[in-house]
């Protein structure tokens, strides 16, 4: 019986041993100039890994890790960075930061937009409504108090709208579109999504950018959300396309 339940204990100990995490080592870094980083990296554990960012040196609300789970392989592209920031690059096993890989990267500034002219013209914080037919409208934010707009964070959608003048193509073209949202405290927010511009398409078109969480992480910071200006800027393509900036009273 003893010798049997050395046995056992000596199997334990070895599948223990044998399930210790090790660190994984990010073995390369690389930034394409489009506002997109690549990274590779060794996971001696196998398996799928968490990949994050986090802006690098600041203590304000919203510059957080940005995570993405389950990732298989050993590369993963940023493409939701915001361009002129230092960030530290993440990978984990699991959320295990212990054992992470981490690098350090600034992102550079692209090339200005030059596929056809466009012009930024206008940006505002705006939220749904919902009305009795089911379907909803969007309402400008910018008369509600930042007590008020705590209070519909927990039930209504906060966007920040951006309008733009293009000239027109005879066919439709599909850009990637970076928005990068700086709050007057430094919060920084990025939404990376497509835009498809129509064909034969004249005057105003335009993309948003959600703001929900950002905005209920800076209340949760703060203990308010910061009034002043939020500086907006766009990147269409991989290019820098515009700036505008909103108000928050």
């Amino acid at each position: 019986l003893a010798s049997g339940m050395l046995a056992l204990m000596m199997c334990f100990v070895f599948a223990a041993c044998a399930l210790a995490v090790e660190m994984i080592e990010i073995t390369s870094a690389v930034d394409h100039g489009d506002g997109t980083v690549s990274i590779c990296w060794d996971n001696p554990n196998g398996g799928a890994v968490t990949v994050g960012s986090l802006v690098n040196g600041s203590e304000q609300a919203g510059n957080k890790i940005i995570i993405d789970t389950d990732i298989w392989g050993d590369s993963y592209t940023y493409t939701n960075l915001a361009p002129g920031l230092e960030y530290i690059l993440l990978v984990m096993p699991e959320f295990d930061l212990d054992h992470a890989g981490i690098d350090i990267i600034t992102v550079q500034e692209p090339d200005a937009f030059d596929d056809f002219r466009l012009d930024l013209t206008d940006s505002y914080l705006m939220y749904a409504v919902f009305r009795e037919d089911g379907n909803y409208s969007y309402n400008y934010a910018k008369d509600l108090t930042t007590q008020k707009m705590h209070e519909l964070l927990y039930e209504r959608s906060f966007l920040v709208r951006l309008d733009f003048r293009h000239t027109t193509f005879r066919d439709s073209r599909t850009y990637p579109i970076l928005t990068v949202v700086t709050s007057p405290t430094g919060y920084v927010v990025t939404d990376y999504r497509d835009i498809t511009i129509p064909a034969n398409c004249y005057g105003f078109w335009q993309t948003t950018a959600h703001m929900n969480d950002a905005l209920l992480a800076m209340y949760e910071d703060h203990g308010y959300i910061p009034t002043g200006r939020y500086d907006v800027k766009i990147y269409v393509g991989g290019k820098f396309a515009g700036e505008t900036s909103f108000k928050i009273q």
